[in-house]
Order: structure tokens, then sequence, then C-alpha cells
């Protein structure tokens, strides 16, 4: 960054890293011990990166400056569950765009030969409209499903999970909902 030693860069990067990691920002002890120095010299180097704008100092909690924080922490939107109503989880803009989202747990294996397995959390884009091959959630009649989807020259719809143990649906009623941006899988 411009106007920084390599030594603040250092310690910039560090609790940037420690953010992203661990959702907050490292206490003057732990950048001490990270970087094997005295708690007097990370308050000392605490301050001059206040000094340059970098950083928010207040009660000894760590913070970035208002403008780092729109570089580097982008805004969380917390994407929910339509249908019981519930947080689901928050995911950074950054990490799909912009528009409209919302999240479900998926339940089923019907998508795992995409790599959507069960407990998988599928987080969409609302929509009415998608792109042959797009993974959508459709509503065929009472039922709501995460498939693959093609739209025929014909004007019929063809629903295809990936998953070899089940057929596809081909229907004239399928209501695209939303577009699959992402999926995330939590480990134990």
């Amino acid at each position: 960054m411009r106007g920084l030693t390599k030594r603040q860069e250092e310690y910039l990067s560090f609790m940037l890293k420690e953010r992203e990691d661990k959702g907050t920002y490292p206490t003057q002890a732990e950048i001490a011990r990270h970087f094997s120095c005295s708690t007097k010299a990370v308050f000392d180097m605490v301050k001059a990166l206040e000094g340059k704008g970098m950083l928010e100092c207040t009660n000894g909690r760590i913070a970035l400056s208002e403008k780092l924080r729109l570089i580097y922490e982008p805004k969380i939107i917390p994407l929910f569950d339509p249908y019981p109503g519930r947080v689901i989880r928050n995911i950074a803009e950054t990490d799909i765009g912009r528009g409209e989202f919302f999240a479900l747990v998926v339940h089923s294996e019907d998508m795992k030969n995409a790599g959507i397995l069960p407990s998988d959390t599928a987080v969409l884009k609302k929509a009415d409209k998608a792109e042959n091959g797009s993974i959508v959630l459709a509503r065929c009649g009472d039922e709501i499903l995460l498939r693959r989807y093609y739209r025929r020259s014909d004007g019929i719809t063809e629903l295809i999970p990936e998953n070899d143990t089940m057929g596809k649906l081909v229907t004239a009623q399928a209501e695209v909902l939303a577009v699959l941006v992402k999926s995330i899988r939590r480990y134990k």
C-alpha cells in the first residue's frame, strides 16, 4: 500500500488475514506474539497506522478505518430460507454479486453428480428466467425442485436431476424461481 513501510504492510496484512480467518481483528497481545515483539511496539505500530488513516483503535480494539473497510470488508448479506423464514448464514456480497439472494439447505441427493449434497447450502439469485444448462430452483405444480434447466424450442422445459438413479421431468408448467450462484459445504 502506498505510504506504508514494509513492516507496516506486514502488520496490516496480518490483521486482515486474522479478520478473514477468525472473523475478528487480533488483539494487540496476539499481534505481539505473532511478531515476537513487545505490546509497546505493537501499540506504537497501531498508532502509526492510525495516524496514516489505516486503522481505528477504540478502547484497545483495532478496526480498519472507514475508507479501508469499504475495500476490505465487503457488505454482508443475510441469506434467508424463504420457506421456514430463518436466516441460514451471511455471505459477502463480493462472493455472489449484486441482486436479490436467498439460501436453502439441500435435503436430497438429486444433484449429487453436480457436487451438491445433502446439508449443503444452495445460494440462489431470484430470477424468472435461466440459461440452458443452469442449475435452477423451479416450481412444478406443488413441488420445488433444484435441477439442471433446459428449455426446448417447442416451449417444453426439461428439469434434469444430477443423479443417475433419477429421471428427468419434462413439462410445460415449470416456473423458474431462482438460479444457483454458489453451493456451500460445511465440514465438521
